[in-house]
């Protein structure tokens, strides 16, 4: 058996990654794809990498991205040469984006078409103003893993008799973290009791009721807290509940549903405050 010390070195261009390194390997038809899901305006996306091909080459990888605002994808496949991948970055160069609102994918792939298949997530993450997701280094994330974007959405004010609904946006998930209406009930003379329903279109998955009653003739505002039950109530205002933590699909309704409820009931718009993910 020959003494270690006396074999020839492995020989190998000038920069190639030595074992231990954290750096991808790329073959000739691994394509780089670039995606973007957000919700907010006016975002452009910078994504920037370094690449050490087989010649000993150092490449610069760099382009911009200019995502939609309605939580669906905007990609881009970009073709790379045989090589090891180093380092790949996003960064927000226009609008301002908060955690909840762009979440960023890069992700090698075999083809360029939109039915290649992805082998490797390189990126997964949200990126935002102040963090920067990197590969290698940034956790592999899901879009509803994590803190969401914290909004408080006024609803709109619907005509006399008629109730308040609100849909969750296509490709956003919510949960209700609170809810507040106004309602200023009519002369007619009847008790009515205020409900609030998550519905996916067909089912109704929770259903939170104020217990106090809303006579003819009251104004009364109505506030409703997931996690509580119902609650006390004055002459001017009732509490509700909803249970547990509350969550809502894209498309599915947060609505109210009152029982006795007169043509001349005047609802304000309503206002709810959720936590809000991209469902990518």
């Amino acid at each position: 058996m020959p003494d270690i010390t006396t074999l020839v070195p492995y020989s190998k261009p000038l920069g190639w990654p030595l074992f231990g390194c954290p750096c991808k390997y790329i073959r000739n038809n691994d394509f780089l794809r670039i995606s973007a899901w957000n919700s907010a305006t006016g975002v452009t996306l910078e994504w920037s990498g370094l690449l050490l091909t087989t010649a000993g080459d150092y490449v610069p990888l760099q382009g911009t991205l200019v995502p939609t605002t309605d939580r669906l994808e905007t990609s881009v496949a970009l073709q790379l040469t045989e090589g090891f991948l180093y380092h790949l970055q996003f960064r927000v160069t226009a609008g301002t984006v908060r955690r909840g609102q762009c979440f960023v994918k890069a992700q090698l792939q075999q083809g360029d078409v939109d039915n290649a298949i992805k082998h490797t997530t390189l990126i997964s993450d949200y990126v935002e103003l102040g963090y920067e997701p990197v590969f290698p280094g940034s956790p592999i994330r899901s879009s509803t893993e994590g803190p969401g974007l914290l909004r408080l959405i006024t609803g709109t004010d619907p005509a006399a008799g008629v109730e308040n609904s609100n849909t969750v946006p296509t490709n956003a998930r919510w949960k209700l973290l609170s809810y507040f209406v106004q309602l200023v009930a009519s002369a007619a003379v009847a008790n009515r009791f205020h409900q609030l329903r998550v519905s996916d279109g067909t089912t109704t998955h929770v259903l939170g009721q104020v217990d106090r009653a809303i006579t003819a003739g009251q104004t009364m505002q109505i506030s409703y807290i997931t996690g509580g039950v119902g609650g006390g109530a004055s002459g001017i205002a009732a509490g509700g509940g909803l249970g547990g933590d509350t969550y809502l699909a894209g498309g599915w309704t947060l609505a109210s549903n009152t029982r006795n409820l007169d043509t001349g009931d005047n609802f304000g718009a309503d206002a709810l405050h959720v936590e809000e993910w991209i469902e990518e």
